[in-house]
């Protein structure tokens, strides 16, 4: 017998069909904050408290994952490389890790 965990077909199989819906999701909900934030101008975002700097990098993020999400879905091709995580990781509060 095994110390510790030991996995089954039904563990592997809810962990895989967790995070399957759970990138389902995130790609869509990526890209449906993208289509509200775009009718917001920077006048409505201020008064929340956001500075220049911080309407332009949620804008920018979410910019990010609206197009990772044509991508995903295949609706769009990216022809050169991208790092889509550069301003989704200000927002999670990771700045500048790799």
């Amino acid at each position: 017998m095994a110390v510790g965990f030991t996995w089954t077909k039904n563990d592997v199989d809810l962990m895989a069909g967790a995070m399957a819906r759970d990138l389902l999701v995130a790609v869509t909900r990526g890209a449906n904050f993208k289509a509200w934030l775009d009718t917001q101008l920077d006048a409505d975002l201020t008064p929340l408290g956001y500075s220049a700097g911080d309407i332009s990098n949620l804008r920018s993020a979410f910019s990010d994952a609206a197009q990772l999400a044509t991508i995903f879905k295949g609706t769009a091709t990216l022809g050169v490389a991208k790092d889509f995580a550069v301003f989704l990781k200000r927002l999670a509060g990771l700045g500048q890790i790799a």
